[in-house]
């Protein structure tokens, strides 16, 4: 369940935006949205419902927050939400000047103002930025008289956004919290969240608990290979130790985790080394409350299968004393497994 709650919609502009690689330039709306309480409704389904991730998001900029455009513009409409319009213009100019991927397509952009919203208990507004570019086909049927007309026309799905951002007025030293529905594609990604709005992921306990989880995995799966005296079942075993740990604790303390999961000094130098040479990409604190939410979406990414050749696959989940690896007198690789019952 998302942190936060929004019912309202005071204010919609809507512009159509083209793609620069193309030259297709952008249409101004000149006024916001004629808001009926019906549209008011679809609307408000439509912005909010896609919105699933618990990780959240702050505007970032390399020289001052101030030069980040989207931060700037969103700002004024916080301090004055009379300046709605005037902004949106500004914003969708700003997305043109982005659009320059091929792959991008064109679609309408929302400016939306949220008057009152609850975010993590807290009272506050939003401004929402959305991009609309998949349409899809619709058929109508309508009665006339003593027949039936089938029409067809194009839309889009009110239960799916392309794209977008939901920022909170929420300050602090990392500029607003941001809540973001994106799409897959690696340049969608580069393009709205990077080039559009300069966001980077909020130093939180879902930050810190992704963070934590991603460079150890990546740490035993990617850097451990160079050392022989760790077959890949005790590598599984070191995976499984890991997220048992995030399972038993309510919060999350580097050293002692070094201790209970890696054990072994020169592993946990191994890990220290590996974390400082990639802190520009999975950086966390040595200290937080472990998340939850965090912690089930990255199992999902830790694999526990001991893989030999393409005839067994072994899920392994016990510790390292029910196993040995060996070679025998043929040179042929093995592993010998201990068990109590054959479940």
């Amino acid at each position: 369940m998302n942190k936060f709650n929004i019912s309202d919609i005071s204010g919609v502009a809507v512009h159509h935006v083209g793609v620069k690689y193309e030259e297709e330039g952008i249409l101004i709306s000149r006024s916001l949205l004629n808001l009926t309480p019906s549209l008011k409704e679809t609307l408000l389904k439509y912005f909010v419902s896609s919105f699933k991730s618990d990780e959240y998001f702050s505007f970032t900029h390399s020289v001052d927050l101030n030069l980040n455009e989207v931060y700037t513009f969103v700002s004024e409409i916080f301090q004055n939400s009379l300046n709605l319009h005037e902004n949106s213009i500004k914003l969708v100019k700003h997305l043109y000047q982005c659009s320059e991927h091929p792959n991008i397509k064109s679609g309408e952009f929302y400016t939306v103002h949220f008057p009152e919203c609850f975010f993590e208990g807290y009272q506050t507004e939003a401004i929402g930025l959305f991009k609309s570019e998949s349409r899809e086909t619709y058929i109508d049927v309508i009665a006339d008289r003593d027949a039936l007309k089938v029409e067809s026309y194009e839309g889009f799905n009110i239960n799916k956004i392309d794209r977008g951002c939901l920022i909170f007025n929420i300050p602090d030293d990392q500029g607003f919290v941001i809540a973001l529905c994106n799409g897959t594609k690696k340049e969608d990604s580069v393009y709205w969240n990077e080039d559009f709005l300069g966001i980077i992921p909020r130093k939180d306990n879902y930050h810190n608990t992704q963070n934590v989880l991603s460079l150890y995995k990546s740490f035993i799966t990617n850097n451990l290979p160079t050392n022989a005296n760790i077959s890949s079942a005790e590598k599984a075993v070191l995976l499984n130790k890991s997220l048992q740990y995030f399972k038993d604790n309510d919060h999350f303390n580097l050293e002692e985790f070094n201790h209970k999961v890696l054990e072994s000094s020169e592993l946990i130098d191994q890990f220290h080394e590996f974390k400082d040479n990639n802190i520009h990409k999975f950086n966390f604190s040595e200290e937080f409350l472990i998340s939850e939410k965090a912690l089930v979406k990255q199992k999902r990414a830790y694999k526990k299968v001991l893989k030999l050749d393409r005839n067994f696959e072994i899920h392994i989940s016990g510790n390292q004393d029910l196993f040995e690896k060996g070679v025998d007198s043929d040179g042929r690789k093995y592993y010998k497994f201990y068990y109590n019952q054959e479940l």
